[in-house]
């Protein structure tokens, strides 16, 4: 028969898996991924962004804001943003060449992204990045990191993607491509996580006239 000291032992044992499982499970329903920002290049040669739904269900009340030097404002907000829709964002004209987009919305994670609003004219490059929405330790996840070419003629274009060797498995990877005008080529990273926590995933684009860094916050689970 199990004494008492064995028995209070399983009940805080029994106690605190399942505080954890509740824990993981109000996680898994509450803060989700899907959230993303997608730039892209009009035939008049303006770059436009978007904010998208990158999830299967449909995310309420999205914000977007622009921090721009000491001026920070909310440029639009979203009701309803369906799964797979993307909306522009309208950007606002400023004397400050930098500035960080951050798009967020109730119970999912906030996606930023610093941009030049001095080179939005004359960007050649447009990219969407696709992201799982969770990642768990030990099993293998991929992104596609699909990169077009909006120049008049061929464009070198390099993407090196680096990470940290504490979180995944795999080394970093750099990729040259050669696309010809209005070409797009699809990239895709399989990554598997090893360790828990919060990290990011750097990819850096680089061609003749263009150069922009995408930062993509994850968490492991």
């Amino acid at each position: 028969m199990m004494e008492l000291s064995e028995l209070k032992k399983f009940f805080n044992f029994a106690l605190f898996a399942c505080i954890v499982f509740a824990a993981m499970m109000f996680y898994l329903l509450f803060f989700n991924f899907g959230l993303n920002i997608v730039v892209e290049k009009t035939p008049s040669g303006e770059t436009v962004f978007f904010v998208k739904n990158m999830s299967t269900h449909t995310i309420k009340d999205v914000s977007v804001e622009i921090n721009a030097g000491e001026q920070k404002s909310e440029l639009m907000k979203v009701k309803e943003l369906f799964a797979g829709e993307q909306k522009q964002i309208e950007m606002p004209k400023t004397t400050q060449a930098l500035a960080l987009l951050t798009v967020k919305a109730p119970f999912h994670l906030s996606v930023e992204q610093k941009i030049n609003l001095e080179k939005t004219q004359e960007l050649s490059i447009s990219y969407d990045l696709g992201v799982p929405q969770d990642f768990f330790v030990g099993l293998e996840f991929k992104m596609k990191l699909n990169v077009c070419n909006k120049a008049a003629g061929e464009n070198k274009v390099i993407v090196k993607e680096t990470h940290s060797t504490d979180f995944f498995k795999e080394e970093d990877r750099t990729e040259l491509l050669f696309l010809g005008k209005e070409q797009c080529e699809e990239i895709t990273y399989s990554l598997t996580p090893k360790s828990f926590g919060k990290t990011i995933i750097l990819f850096n684009i680089k061609a003749l006239d263009y150069s922009e860094i995408i930062e993509q916050k994850i968490e492991v689970k």
